[in-house]
């Protein structure tokens, strides 16, 4: 894995735009310390309310790198990154130095079946036929050969493309990838953390929200087991349905077969009352 050639583009003018959504005019005065503060900010806050972090796809970064073409593979699923151009086996296959495009985890003996092909292609290639029917058969030999090649080159085999992106792309990559077992991914993005600002935008751990307004299930819970214990614990006046018709309540206590009773009633807020003595709301 190699990274060269390194541009980057529009840092400071999508820092000053992430603060856009809450100003009425573009061309206030600010610092790059004081941009980069509420880009922090909201890169962090993207975590846990959303595209806070939607200022970070206007920081172009272009870059050649060399991947494996296991690697490229699962680039692919990367949809905001953009090849420039690419290094090719379909034009290149048999001109390439077999040995030096493949990592150190291709077992040399694939290079060598390989390679062997690559000769005899090169070698067919030299040749030419003494009369239409045998260039024929040569030119069939040599698109099945190549076809074998083409087939046999290992995932191990590198090549070299130019790539642009963005730092939104390239935050999502890291946190998926910087554990990654191929290990040209984990090299991967330790160059990216190289980048500007990378800390602070890019490469954080994820961040849960530190304030919530949602009440969760085990709340619930523990809020009606009070609620009931206090019911437990109170002179309650005995409705009898001797004399009231039963109505079913949205919260009841005991059985509604059961001749006595009493019902725990709820509102929209979810302050509980009982029917109690003085009418008492516990």
């Amino acid at each position: 894995m190699r990274v060269e050639n390194v541009k980057i583009y529009d840092l400071e003018e999508s820092l000053h735009a992430s603060g856009y959504p809450l100003r009425t005019t573009t061309d206030w005065e600010e610092t790059v310390e004081a941009a980069l503060k509420r880009a922090k900010n909201l890169s962090h806050a993207a975590d846990w309310v959303g595209a806070h972090d939607q200022f970070l796809t206007g920081i172009l970064v272009s870059f050649d790198l060399r991947f494996s073409n296991k690697a490229w593979i699962e680039m692919e699923r990367y949809i905001f990154k953009f090849f420039v151009s690419s290094q090719s086996t379909m034009h290149c296959a048999t001109k390439f130095s077999l040995k030096e495009q493949c990592n150190r985890y291709v077992d040399s003996r694939i290079i060598d079946i390989v390679q062997g092909k690559i000769n005899e292609y090169n070698r067919l290639s030299a040749l030419k036929g003494q009369n239409e029917e045998a260039k024929q058969s040569l030119s069939k030999q040599k698109t099945e050969l190549y076809l074998e090649i083409l087939y046999n080159i290992p995932p191990g085999f590198e090549l070299t493309a130019r790539l642009t992106t963005n730092y939104r792309c390239l935050k999502n990559i890291w946190r998926q990838r910087r554990s990654h077992k191929l290990p040209e991914w984990r090299e991967f993005c330790k160059w990216i953390e190289t980048l500007p600002y990378a800390k602070d935008l890019i490469c954080y751990e994820n961040e849960e929200k530190k304030t919530s307004s949602a009440i969760t299930l085990d709340q619930v819970m523990e809020q009606l087991i009070k609620i009931e214990d206090k019911i437990t614990n109170s002179p309650l006046i005995i409705t009898s349905p001797a004399t009231v018709p039963y109505t079913q309540k949205p919260y009841e206590i005991g059985t509604p077969g059961n001749p006595w009773y009493a019902t725990c009633n709820c509102n929209e807020n979810t302050n509980y009352q009982v029917e109690a003595k003085n009418n008492d709301t516990l």
